[in-house]
Protein backbone atom coordinates (compact mmCIF):
# COMPACT_ATOMS: atom_id res chain seq x y z
CA UNK A 1 0.00 0.00 0.00
CA UNK A 2 0.95 3.54 -0.23
CA UNK A 3 0.60 6.96 2.06
CA UNK A 4 -0.85 10.41 0.37
CA UNK A 5 1.51 13.12 2.50
CA UNK A 6 1.38 16.04 1.49
CA UNK A 7 -0.04 15.75 -1.30
CA UNK A 8 2.69 12.95 -3.02
CA UNK A 9 2.57 9.28 -2.32
CA UNK A 10 5.12 8.01 -0.56
CA UNK A 11 7.16 4.50 -1.77
CA UNK A 12 5.39 0.88 -2.05
CA UNK A 13 5.14 -0.94 1.38
CA UNK A 14 3.81 -3.94 3.18
CA UNK A 15 2.03 -3.71 6.79
CA UNK A 16 3.56 -5.84 9.14
CA UNK A 17 0.84 -6.74 11.27
CA UNK A 18 -2.37 -6.77 9.72
CA UNK A 19 -5.57 -4.70 10.62
CA UNK A 20 -6.71 -5.52 14.11
CA UNK A 21 -9.89 -4.83 16.04
CA UNK A 22 -10.37 -1.51 17.00
CA UNK A 23 -7.93 0.00 13.79
CA UNK A 24 -9.22 3.32 12.24
CA UNK A 25 -8.88 1.49 8.78
CA UNK A 26 -11.00 -1.14 9.83
CA UNK A 27 -14.42 -0.02 9.26
CA UNK A 28 -13.73 1.56 5.37
CA UNK A 29 -12.04 -2.07 4.52
CA UNK A 30 -15.02 -3.92 5.64
CA UNK A 31 -17.44 -1.36 4.03
CA UNK A 32 -15.39 -2.29 0.97
CA UNK A 33 -15.84 -5.79 1.18
CA UNK A 34 -19.03 -6.08 2.11
CA UNK A 35 -19.70 -3.95 -0.91
CA UNK A 36 -18.74 -7.08 -2.97
CA UNK A 37 -21.91 -8.90 -1.07
CA UNK A 38 -24.27 -6.53 -2.52
CA UNK A 39 -22.96 -6.48 -5.89
CA UNK A 40 -23.20 -10.65 -5.45
CA UNK A 41 -27.05 -10.23 -4.30
CA UNK A 42 -28.19 -7.67 -6.90
CA UNK A 43 -26.80 -9.10 -9.75
CA UNK A 44 -28.68 -12.72 -9.05
CA UNK A 45 -31.62 -10.86 -8.59
CA UNK A 46 -31.46 -9.09 -11.93
CA UNK A 47 -31.08 -12.68 -12.95
CA UNK A 48 -34.02 -13.82 -11.71
CA UNK A 49 -32.42 -16.60 -9.34
CA UNK A 50 -32.81 -14.93 -5.98
CA UNK A 51 -36.61 -14.02 -4.82
CA UNK A 52 -36.52 -11.29 -2.60
CA UNK A 53 -39.74 -10.43 -0.17
CA UNK A 54 -42.28 -7.65 -1.04
CA UNK A 55 -44.67 -6.80 1.57
CA UNK A 56 -47.32 -6.05 -1.23
CA UNK A 57 -47.48 -7.63 -4.42
CA UNK A 58 -46.29 -4.57 -6.27
CA UNK A 59 -44.28 -3.32 -3.23
CA UNK A 60 -40.54 -2.71 -3.34
CA UNK A 61 -38.33 -5.76 -3.75
CA UNK A 62 -36.52 -6.51 -0.41
CA UNK A 63 -33.16 -8.86 -0.58
CA UNK A 64 -30.91 -7.37 1.92
CA UNK A 65 -30.05 -5.00 4.31
CA UNK A 66 -27.04 -4.19 5.54
CA UNK A 67 -25.52 -1.76 8.49
CA UNK A 68 -22.05 -1.58 10.83
CA UNK A 69 -21.53 -6.02 10.71
CA UNK A 70 -24.71 -6.99 11.07
CA UNK A 71 -26.28 -8.46 7.56
CA UNK A 72 -30.06 -8.99 6.98
CA UNK A 73 -30.85 -11.75 3.82
CA UNK A 74 -34.51 -11.53 2.53
CA UNK A 75 -35.43 -14.46 0.48
CA UNK A 76 -38.55 -16.81 -0.47
CA UNK A 77 -38.98 -19.82 1.83
CA UNK A 78 -37.90 -23.20 -0.60
CA UNK A 79 -35.25 -25.24 -1.19
CA UNK A 80 -34.31 -23.72 -4.33
CA UNK A 81 -33.69 -20.73 -2.43
CA UNK A 82 -31.15 -22.49 0.02
CA UNK A 83 -28.98 -23.42 -3.25
CA UNK A 84 -28.67 -19.92 -4.28
CA UNK A 85 -28.02 -18.55 -0.77
CA UNK A 86 -25.23 -20.90 -0.67
CA UNK A 87 -23.30 -20.19 -3.78
CA UNK A 88 -23.53 -16.38 -3.59
CA UNK A 89 -22.61 -16.76 -0.15
CA UNK A 90 -19.53 -19.31 -0.34
CA UNK A 91 -18.49 -16.93 -3.85
CA UNK A 92 -18.31 -14.33 -1.54
CA UNK A 93 -16.43 -16.10 1.10
CA UNK A 94 -13.55 -17.48 -1.72
CA UNK A 95 -13.56 -13.97 -2.75
CA UNK A 96 -12.92 -12.27 0.38
CA UNK A 97 -11.09 -15.00 3.11
CA UNK A 98 -14.56 -14.28 5.15
CA UNK A 99 -16.27 -17.43 6.77
CA UNK A 100 -19.96 -17.53 8.11
CA UNK A 101 -20.39 -17.78 11.59
CA UNK A 102 -23.27 -20.65 11.93
CA UNK A 103 -23.39 -20.16 15.62
CA UNK A 104 -24.69 -16.38 15.39
CA UNK A 105 -26.90 -16.72 12.38
CA UNK A 106 -30.39 -17.05 12.90
CA UNK A 107 -32.97 -17.57 10.38
CA UNK A 108 -36.46 -16.39 10.66
CA UNK A 109 -39.62 -17.50 8.96
CA UNK A 110 -42.83 -16.00 8.69
CA UNK A 111 -46.18 -17.67 10.14
CA UNK A 112 -46.85 -19.05 6.82
CA UNK A 113 -44.42 -21.22 6.09
CA UNK A 114 -44.99 -24.71 7.18
CA UNK A 115 -43.04 -26.41 10.33
CA UNK A 116 -41.38 -28.98 8.53
CA UNK A 117 -40.62 -27.08 5.39
CA UNK A 118 -39.19 -24.46 8.11
CA UNK A 119 -37.24 -27.42 9.63
CA UNK A 120 -35.77 -28.42 6.89
CA UNK A 121 -34.20 -25.19 5.25
CA UNK A 122 -33.10 -24.49 9.10
CA UNK A 123 -31.28 -28.02 9.13
CA UNK A 124 -29.81 -27.67 5.13
CA UNK A 125 -28.22 -24.28 5.83
CA UNK A 126 -26.93 -24.79 9.20
CA UNK A 127 -28.65 -22.04 11.42
CA UNK A 128 -30.63 -21.93 14.22
CA UNK A 129 -34.43 -21.09 13.72
CA UNK A 130 -35.68 -18.47 15.79
CA UNK A 131 -39.28 -16.92 16.42
CA UNK A 132 -37.96 -13.87 18.26
CA UNK A 133 -35.28 -11.80 16.67
CA UNK A 134 -34.55 -9.60 19.42
CA UNK A 135 -32.94 -6.18 19.75
CA UNK A 136 -31.20 -4.67 16.29
CA UNK A 137 -29.62 -1.50 16.26
CA UNK A 138 -30.85 -0.97 19.88
CA UNK A 139 -34.42 -1.64 18.98
CA UNK A 140 -36.37 -4.69 19.59
CA UNK A 141 -37.93 -6.36 16.65
CA UNK A 142 -41.86 -6.25 17.06
CA UNK A 143 -43.58 -9.87 16.90
CA UNK A 144 -46.26 -9.39 19.50
CA UNK A 145 -48.52 -7.04 21.03
CA UNK A 146 -46.91 -3.91 22.19
CA UNK A 147 -46.95 -3.35 25.52
CA UNK A 148 -45.20 -1.23 28.52
CA UNK A 149 -43.32 -4.36 29.11
CA UNK A 150 -41.63 -4.02 25.47
CA UNK A 151 -40.37 -0.79 26.61
CA UNK A 152 -39.30 -1.38 30.18
CA UNK A 153 -35.76 -0.93 29.39
CA UNK A 154 -36.21 3.14 28.49
CA UNK A 155 -37.25 3.84 31.82
CA UNK A 156 -35.10 1.65 33.39
CA UNK A 157 -32.37 3.64 31.68
CA UNK A 158 -34.07 6.96 32.74
CA UNK A 159 -34.10 5.15 36.60
CA UNK A 160 -30.71 4.11 36.46
CA UNK A 161 -29.21 8.10 35.12
CA UNK A 162 -31.61 9.70 38.43
CA UNK A 163 -30.20 7.38 40.50
CA UNK A 164 -26.45 8.24 40.06
CA UNK A 165 -27.12 12.37 40.27
CA UNK A 166 -26.46 14.40 42.97
CA UNK A 167 -29.66 16.04 42.82
CA UNK A 168 -29.11 18.35 45.88
CA UNK A 169 -26.43 19.94 44.58
CA UNK A 170 -27.98 20.98 41.27
CA UNK A 171 -30.11 24.23 40.83
CA UNK A 172 -34.02 24.33 39.11
CA UNK A 173 -32.22 25.33 35.85
CA UNK A 174 -29.71 22.62 36.06
CA UNK A 175 -32.49 20.07 36.13
CA UNK A 176 -34.32 21.41 33.71
CA UNK A 177 -31.39 21.00 31.37
CA UNK A 178 -30.06 17.55 32.55
CA UNK A 179 -33.72 16.77 32.07
CA UNK A 180 -33.79 18.15 28.52
CA UNK A 181 -30.18 17.08 27.72
CA UNK A 182 -30.45 13.65 29.24
CA UNK A 183 -33.74 12.11 30.11
CA UNK A 184 -35.83 13.57 27.23
CA UNK A 185 -33.02 12.18 25.06
CA UNK A 186 -33.17 8.62 25.87
CA UNK A 187 -36.51 7.57 24.32
CA UNK A 188 -35.94 10.18 20.92
CA UNK A 189 -33.68 7.34 19.12
CA UNK A 190 -37.21 4.66 19.77
CA UNK A 191 -39.59 7.48 19.04
CA UNK A 192 -37.91 8.10 15.47
CA UNK A 193 -39.28 5.16 14.43
CA UNK A 194 -42.13 4.03 17.30
CA UNK A 195 -44.92 5.22 18.82
CA UNK A 196 -44.41 4.75 22.20
CA UNK A 197 -47.48 2.96 24.16
CA UNK A 198 -49.28 5.66 26.56
CA UNK A 199 -48.28 4.02 30.12
CA UNK A 200 -44.36 4.58 28.92
CA UNK A 201 -45.09 8.30 27.53
CA UNK A 202 -46.71 9.00 31.10
CA UNK A 203 -44.58 7.04 32.91
CA UNK A 204 -41.25 9.35 31.28
CA UNK A 205 -43.22 12.11 32.06
CA UNK A 206 -43.60 11.69 35.56
CA UNK A 207 -40.34 10.74 35.98
CA UNK A 208 -38.86 13.65 34.26
CA UNK A 209 -41.64 15.99 35.90
CA UNK A 210 -40.66 15.01 39.66
CA UNK A 211 -36.95 15.55 38.99
CA UNK A 212 -37.40 19.22 37.53
CA UNK A 213 -39.86 20.23 39.93
CA UNK A 214 -38.30 18.08 43.10
CA UNK A 215 -34.89 17.12 42.05
CA UNK A 216 -36.32 13.35 42.99
CA UNK A 217 -38.18 11.13 40.77
CA UNK A 218 -40.17 9.50 43.60
CA UNK A 219 -41.20 12.59 45.03
CA UNK A 220 -44.21 14.89 44.22
CA UNK A 221 -43.94 18.85 43.91
CA UNK A 222 -46.16 21.69 42.95
CA UNK A 223 -45.67 22.00 39.15
CA UNK A 224 -45.09 25.82 37.99
CA UNK A 225 -45.84 25.16 34.44
CA UNK A 226 -48.14 22.93 32.43
CA UNK A 227 -46.61 19.81 30.80
CA UNK A 228 -48.52 20.06 27.82
CA UNK A 229 -46.95 23.58 27.28
CA UNK A 230 -43.43 21.84 27.31
CA UNK A 231 -44.08 19.04 25.59
CA UNK A 232 -44.66 18.75 21.57
CA UNK A 233 -44.58 15.50 19.45
CA UNK A 234 -41.39 14.68 17.28
CA UNK A 235 -42.14 11.96 14.64
CA UNK A 236 -42.64 10.94 10.94
CA UNK A 237 -40.66 14.18 9.83
CA UNK A 238 -37.64 12.29 7.96
CA UNK A 239 -39.66 9.90 6.06
CA UNK A 240 -41.63 11.97 4.28
CA UNK A 241 -38.50 14.94 3.97
CA UNK A 242 -36.43 11.99 2.15
CA UNK A 243 -39.08 9.92 0.18
CA UNK A 244 -35.64 8.48 -1.69
CA UNK A 245 -34.39 6.50 1.14
CA UNK A 246 -35.45 3.03 1.08
CA UNK A 247 -38.06 2.90 4.39
CA UNK A 248 -40.26 5.65 2.04
CA UNK A 249 -41.48 3.53 -1.06
CA UNK A 250 -41.33 0.35 0.80
CA UNK A 251 -43.79 1.82 3.44
CA UNK A 252 -45.83 4.05 0.91
CA UNK A 253 -46.49 1.44 -1.74
CA UNK A 254 -47.89 -0.80 0.84
CA UNK A 255 -49.93 1.40 2.73
CA UNK A 256 -50.76 4.67 0.89
CA UNK A 257 -52.82 4.71 -2.74
CA UNK A 258 -51.74 6.24 -5.95
CA UNK A 259 -54.47 8.66 -5.40
CA UNK A 260 -53.38 9.68 -2.36
CA UNK A 261 -50.28 10.80 -3.03
CA UNK A 262 -49.23 13.55 -2.25
CA UNK A 263 -50.05 11.88 0.88
CA UNK A 264 -53.47 13.63 2.14
CA UNK A 265 -54.45 10.60 4.53
CA UNK A 266 -52.88 8.14 6.85
CA UNK A 267 -54.61 4.80 6.90
CA UNK A 268 -54.22 3.19 10.38
CA UNK A 269 -56.18 0.30 10.25
CA UNK A 270 -54.61 -3.46 9.40
CA UNK A 271 -51.25 -1.96 9.66
CA UNK A 272 -48.27 -2.41 11.31
CA UNK A 273 -47.06 -1.22 14.62
CA UNK A 274 -44.99 1.00 13.32
CA UNK A 275 -47.30 2.71 10.60
CA UNK A 276 -49.90 3.28 12.92
CA UNK A 277 -47.47 5.25 15.06
CA UNK A 278 -46.92 7.62 12.05
CA UNK A 279 -50.73 8.14 11.43
CA UNK A 280 -51.30 9.11 15.61
CA UNK A 281 -49.46 11.87 14.77
CA UNK A 282 -49.88 13.02 10.85
CA UNK A 283 -52.16 15.61 11.94
CA UNK A 284 -49.31 17.05 14.36
CA UNK A 285 -46.50 16.81 11.67
CA UNK A 286 -48.77 18.17 8.83
CA UNK A 287 -49.24 21.17 10.92
CA UNK A 288 -45.71 21.70 11.75
CA UNK A 289 -44.85 21.18 8.49
CA UNK A 290 -46.82 23.86 7.17
CA UNK A 291 -45.65 26.14 10.20
CA UNK A 292 -42.12 25.34 8.97
CA UNK A 293 -42.64 26.36 5.26
CA UNK A 294 -44.45 29.67 6.17
CA UNK A 295 -41.91 30.77 8.29
CA UNK A 296 -39.59 30.79 5.23
CA UNK A 297 -37.68 26.96 6.29
CA UNK A 298 -37.24 25.35 2.54
CA UNK A 299 -38.78 21.81 2.91
CA UNK A 300 -38.29 20.11 -0.44
CA UNK A 301 -40.12 16.74 -0.79
CA UNK A 302 -42.84 15.48 -3.06
CA UNK A 303 -42.39 17.76 -5.73
CA UNK A 304 -43.81 20.47 -3.04
CA UNK A 305 -46.74 18.78 -1.73
CA UNK A 306 -47.74 21.60 -0.03
CA UNK A 307 -46.78 24.37 -2.60
CA UNK A 308 -50.58 24.31 -3.76
CA UNK A 309 -52.18 24.67 -0.49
Amino acid sequence: MNVLWNGEMTEDFRPGRGIRQGDPLSPYIFVLCIERLSHGIIQTVNQGRWKPIRLTRIGTPLSHLFFADDLLLFLEANYAQVDVLNDVVENFCRSSGAKVSKQKTQIFFSKNVPVTLASGIGKALGFSITNNLGRYLGMPLLHDRVSKKTYQSIIDKIDQRLSGWATKHLSLAGRVTLAQSVLQAIPIYTMQTTYLPSSVRVKIDQLCRRFIWSGASSQRKLSLVSWNNICRPKMAWDLFINPSKLCSPVLISKYVAPSDIPITNVPTKNCSYLWRSVGKIWKDFQKGLRWSIGNGQRVKFWDDIWATN
